[in-house]
């Protein structure tokens, strides 16, 4: 794969806290061509104006996304998108997690791979392959 690109910035103030987080990857080519791209993109945000008043969010994009074997996936892939792949195990695209009360978090996993199956590529079963991840995780609280 290409470069690897991560950020992470928090602003704190007296009244207001926010968080975005960033990870990108240009030219991704995973198991010889099974997964390509030429850029995945995620991000968090998060903004806490006193409690219970919070924004947490996630998104995360695709540029020249291709799955061999399934020709209906493509850039515009709807979040938490499941492929299975034969003799592999399962594809995970664009995958959110928020996690609620406690933590409160955000993770998006552009692309996840979990082997399920004995595989040519010699992957043992059990294999979690996490590329291009972005999380933040906060405590609400009162500000003063």
């Amino acid at each position: 794969s290409g470069t690897i690109t991560d950020t992470a910035e928090s602003n704190l103030t007296n009244s207001t806290s926010s968080g975005t987080t960033t990870s990108s990857l240009e030219g991704l080519n995973l198991l010889s061509g099974l997964v390509t791209a030429n850029l995945i993109k995620a991000q968090t945000n998060t903004f806490i104006n006193g409690s219970p008043n919070y924004i947490i969010d996630g998104f995360g994009q695709f540029v020249n996304l291709s799955v061999a074997g399934h020709p209906e996936i493509n850039d515009h892939v709807a979040p938490n998108t499941q492929v299975s792949l034969a003799g592999l195990g399962t594809l995970y695209l664009y995958r959110i997690i928020n996690n609620f009360p406690n933590p409160h978090s955000v993770e998006v996993r552009m692309v996840e791979l979990v082997v399920t199956q004995t595989n040519l590529f010699g992957l043992p079963i059990g294999l979690d392959v996490i590329i291009v991840d972005a999380n933040q995780q906060f405590v609400p609280h009162e500000l003063p």
